[in-house]
């Protein structure tokens, strides 16, 4: 069955409208975990992203698994993160 993916918002929108938005909270995740993710905290979201066949999803697990909780910092942090791999790698600026 195919699944093109949905979009999910790290930090719930209802937590933090101005960072729920940010590209540093967003990640692709297949439709059926996604649904699964509305409203839990951020642990509960680890567990379900871990049934991702996603790369993408993958690599931010082993990035950012371990961490208690996802907030403001960290959704920053990552939209530095993504900017470079957009600056460095994708475009190929150097």
């Amino acid at each position: 069955m195919r699944d093109d993916g949905s979009i999910e918002h790290i930090l719930c929108e209802s937590k933090d409208i101005e960072y729920s938005l940010n590209i540093g909270n967003l990640i692709l995740l297949e439709i059926k975990i996604n649904n699964n993710c509305d409203n839990i905290n951020y642990q509960d979201k680890i567990k379900q992203y871990a049934n991702s066949n996603y790369e993408v999803v993958k690599e931010f697990i082993k990035q950012y698994g371990e961490m208690e909780t996802w907030g403001k910092a960290e959704i920053q942090n990552r939209a530095k993160v993504l900017a470079n791999i957009v600056y460095y790698e994708v475009i190929n600026f150097s």
